[in-house]
C-alpha cells in the first residue's frame, strides 16, 4: 500500500489506481498528483500500483486508531479517467475536511461505505 503524507498534518492519504497501464490512466494520475500537490502543508511521495476493482482512497489519523475508509467504485468497462474531475474534487474534499479538523466520513463525501 502506498502512503501520501501530508506534513503538519495528521493524515495520510494512500491511492491505490485501478489499470494504471493505460496512457489515459496515467493522464489521470499526473492530474491528481497535480490536484493535491496544490494543497498546502504537503510532503507528498508519489507511487502507485496496478489493482483490480475498485479505486481506493484511504484517510487514516497517523499514530492514531482505525481508519476511515472510502470507495469509488469504477464501473465495469468505463475508463478511470472519465472519473477524473470526481477524483480530483475528492481530493480537495479531503483537504478541506482535514483542514476543518474533523474526521473523515462518507457522509461527509456523500459516499456509502462499500
Amino acid at each position: 500500500m502506498k502512503i501520501y503524507e501530508y506534513s503538519g498534518q495528521n493524515l495520510a492519504l494512500c491511492i491505490n489506481f485501478v489499470e494504471i497501464s493505460s496512457e489515459s490512466n496515467l493522464e489521470l494520475m499526473k492530474d491528481l498528483i497535480a490536484a493535491v500537490g496544490q494543497l498546502d502543508n504537503k510532503k507528498i511521495q508519489f507511487c502507485s500500483h496496478k489493482i483490480k476493482g475498485n479505486l481506493q482512497f484511504l484517510a487514516c489519523e497517523q499514530g492514531a486508531d482505525l481508519a476511515q475508509k472510502i470507495y469509488i467504485l469504477a464501473e465495469n468497462g468505463q475508463d478511470v479517467v472519465s472519473n477524473k474531475q470526481q477524483l480530483i474534487h475528492l481530493v480537495q474534499q479531503l483537504n478541506d475536511i482535514v483542514q476543518q479538523g474533523t474526521r473523515l466520513s462518507f457522509d461527509d463525501l456523500g459516499l456509502h461505505s462499500a
